[in-house]
């Protein structure tokens, strides 16, 4: 992307990559990418799994209009049935309450982005507990969700449970999110060292999940976009495997959005796969109608591909 781009020029180049991993025989993981025209058309730019049971990646220029554009990666949990209903539940909910209520009208702040994310969540909580309800066998199905807006220069993220969002700006790779988990508590508090975190056999006891959680609180945060940031989203089969150094030469020296997303998923399952695991990877570009960007290249949707 050329310096001198504006925020109102950039659009968002972004691919997404979910995969069984080397242990797990079914894949409880979930991704969606949308643009937020207002108003809605059927052609508006979308990345996800194709069916319910498909796994694969996905590539999209999501333009950024006035409304902006929104990422999400779920990563569920339940039983084989139930963790894969949770987090496309999760996913559905948000998306179909975002597009109710932001895509209306009104103004486009990122404040009241963040405000309807939270409802959205909220909502999404209820209606997976409603889903188990009417199912006994389903009861206990949680899932973790992570989603990052990009409205014009501003991200805004909202989650719950361990989903991880993080930000690459020059070299240095930043977590945006916090893990809402029993080992990140025990870190904070000075009992772990991150090292322990990331091999007790607690790690994966999560504080928050939609779904299972009375009391669902939450937290939104933003941070600004620039040129040249690359945006990830992942769930904990890669961030529970991989450590921050990795993640970072994987993002620096990829040509590409694609390539980025297939080698993180190639070293997570080098590391040994015992999890999902799935990525969004995200960059700000000039207008899509434009020239390709100096730094990353976007294609078309990679149809059939694992």
């Amino acid at each position: 992307m050329s310096a001198n781009a504006t925020s109102h020029e950039m659009d968002l180049g972004v691919w997404g990559v979910t995969h069984t991993g080397r242990i797990r025989a079914e894949n409880q993981d979930s991704f969606f990418a949308l643009e937020l025209a207002s108003p809605p058309s059927p052609d508006s730019s979308r990345i996800g799994p194709r069916s319910e049971i498909e796994e694969g990646d996905q590539s999209r220029c999501l333009p950024l209009g006035p409304r902006g554009a929104l990422l999400l990666v779920a990563d569920g949990m339940g039983g084989a049935a139930g963790g894969e209903i949770a987090s496309r539940l999760a996913i559905t909910s948000v998306v179909e309450a975002i597009e109710r209520i932001w895509r209306g009208g009104g103004a486009t702040a990122h404040v009241e982005l963040a405000e309807k994310l939270r409802d959205s969540f909220v909502e999404a909580h209820a209606r997976i507990q409603a889903y188990a309800e009417q199912r006994p066998w389903l009861r206990g199905m949680g899932t973790t969700l992570t989603a990052a807006g990009v409205l014009r220069s501003t991200i805004v993220f909202a989650h719950v449970g361990d989903s991880r969002a993080y930000l690459l700006r020059g070299e240095q790779l930043t977590q945006i999110t916090r893990d809402q988990t029993w080992v990140q508590e025990m870190v904070d508090a000075g009992t772990l060292t991150p090292g322990q975190a990331r091999t007790s056999p607690r790690r994966s006891l999560l504080l928050q999940a939609l779904g299972t959680t009375p009391g669902l609180s939450v937290p939104a945060s933003r941070c600004d976009l620039r040129p040249g940031d690359v945006l990830l989203l992942c769930s904990d089969g890669l961030s529970g495997v991989l450590d921050d150094r990795v993640i970072t030469e994987v993002l620096l020296r990829a040509p590409d959005l694609r390539e980025a997303c297939e080698q993180l998923i190639e070293a997570a399952n080098a590391a040994g796969g015992p999890d999902n695991v799935t990525v969004i990877v995200a960059e700000p570009q000039a207008r899509c109608s434009q020239e390709a960007p100096i730094r990353r290249e976007t294609t078309e949707t990679a149809e059939g591909r694992r």
